[in-house]
């Protein structure tokens, strides 16, 4: 927590009056629009995610496909409808296991699952068990990708 000592070029360099007023002009510049382009990345819109299962879905039962590579990309399918469904981060659902899922006693045409692999929980309550409903879209449900990618596995 030191200040930036300019004689002896030691301490804490963002305390330095020289690095903060050119982080001041680098803001001005950027709000300005004459910086680079932004890199940030975009949000996958819904339209992108459909056609994605679609292409999956056709690569999944198209022929010439052995039974090793329609499996693979069944399981895509599935993998991607939970993600979705879930609002699950990528490297979470990496993580996730059959053990996760189970059966829903109270609503029998629905499933369970936990994610156990959030980066911001840290204790074992909080792994609520999540609830996964069917949809009207057979693109888009969880409960019929999973069903066909067991079927066929």
């Amino acid at each position: 927590n030191s200040g930036w000592d300019e004689v002896n070029c030691r301490g804490n360099p963002t305390k330095s009056q020289l690095v903060n007023s050119f982080i001041k002009d680098l803001v001005k510049v950027e709000c300005k629009d004459l910086g680079v382009k932004s890199q940030a990345r975009r949000a996958m819109e819904f339209k992108e995610f459909l056609t994605l299962l679609k292409i999956i879905r056709k690569k999944g039962f198209g022929n010439g496909q052995s039974m090793k590579g329609q499996l693979k990309w069944i399981r895509m399918a599935a993998f991607l409808s939970l993600q979705w469904q879930m609002i699950a981060r990528m490297d979470d659902m990496m993580h996730l296991k059959f053990t996760n899922l189970c059966s829903n006693h109270d609503f029998p045409f629905c499933l369970k699952c936990t994610i156990r692999w959030s980066k911001n929980t840290k204790e074992e309550r909080s792994f609520p068990n999540q609830m996964l409903c069917p949809s009207n879209d057979p693109l888009l449900c969880p409960s019929l990708n999973l069903g066909i990618y067991l079927e066929r596995w």
